[in-house]
């Protein structure tokens, strides 16, 4: 982002934050997300390199083999309420935190 519109970006991101957790996520908006989210798995599972990169970070991160099953098993578990307790707990106004790097005109201010 450059200097002139950081701000701009800054309250762009806020009012996004803002409104999902006034309006809550539709069940729509959640099932279109999980779809998602299944089919990149799945379009993943095609491509050689990216299923490298799959199994590295995995095993690196965990220290376990990936297991396709398991992930879409665990997509599939994931509840609408399960994704408004995230939305609460990683976006407490609480324990915001931003930084600037670069040329501005004035701090930022949370």
């Amino acid at each position: 982002m450059n200097a002139e519109n950081y701000l701009k970006s800054v309250e762009a991101v806020f009012d996004c934050i803002a409104d999902i957790k006034k309006k809550n996520i539709s069940n729509e908006e959640f099932t279109r997300g999980r779809e998602q989210m299944l089919s990149s798995s799945v379009f993943a599972q095609e491509s050689t390199s990216s299923q490298m990169l799959l199994y590295g970070k995995e095993l690196i991160y965990s220290g376990k083999v990936y297991d396709f099953e398991e992930r879409i098993k665990n997509i599939n578990a994931v509840t609408l309420n399960d994704v408004k307790d995230a939305v609460d707990c990683n976006f407490d106004e609480k324990y915001l935190a931003a930084a600037v790097v670069g040329h501005v005109d004035r701090p930022l201010e949370l």
